[in-house]
C-alpha cells in the first residue's frame, strides 16, 4: 500500500529512516483529499503540505541519485 511503500524504499537505503516515516505520514492526508472521506479545510491542508514540500523535494533528489548510479 501507499504507506508502505515509503518504508520499503527506506528499508532498500534509498531514502532515510525519518524521510520515510515524514512521507508515509502524509499518506493520510492524501486520503482524505483524494476520497473526499471528510470535510476538508483549506487551512489544515495548507499548513499540512508546507512542510511536506521539503520531503517530497528531498524524497525526488534521493530517487534521482539512486537513478543515477544505476549502470
Amino acid at each position: 500500500d501507499y504507506y508502505s511503500s515509503f518504508r520499503m524504499i527506506a528499508e532498500a537505503g534509498l531514502i532515510p529512516d525519518d524521510l520515510a516515516v515524514r512521507l508515509a505520514s502524509s499518506t493520510g492526508l492524501r486520503n482524505r483529499l483524494l476520497h473526499q472521506y471528510e470535510t476538508v479545510r483549506d487551512d489544515v491542508v495548507y499548513y499540512s503540505l508546507k512542510p511536506l514540500i521539503q520531503a517530497y523535494r528531498q524524497y525526488l533528489v534521493a530517487v534521482r541519485n539512486y537513478v543515477i548510479k544505476q549502470p
